[in-house]
């Protein structure tokens, strides 16, 4: 395993960032945790997985801990009010509730 921070780390993290630039941008929903709690989530629009973690941290809205990245289904249904902004779980609930129980 590759040390975070190392020249080989570095490395590898640039050659996806370059690999990257080259996909249209599309929605990607981050959930963050640690050992204890859900920290919050964020859904910003990148080229790709790494570019999404830069814009959480540009943003200011990288709350640390566990990332897990999921690329939001094409066509799915993304809020305005819901982007490029950290999420609380109330704030998952009140926009997404819908999509998880439809009535």
């Amino acid at each position: 395993m590759v040390e975070p921070g190392s020249p080989e780390w570095k490395a590898r993290r640039a050659q996806i960032l370059t690999d990257e630039l080259g996909r249209p941008p599309r929605w990607f929903y981050i959930s963050f945790a640690d050992d204890d709690s859900f920290r919050g989530a964020v859904i910003v629009k990148a080229p790709g997985e790494a570019h999404a973690i830069q814009a959480s941290h540009r943003l200011g809205i990288n709350p640390g801990g566990q990332a897990a990245i999921f690329k939001v289904p094409d066509g799915a249904p993304v809020p305005p009010a819901a982007v490029n902004r950290l999420l609380s779980e109330e704030d998952l609930r009140g926009f997404f509730d819908d999509l998880v129980h439809p009535t």
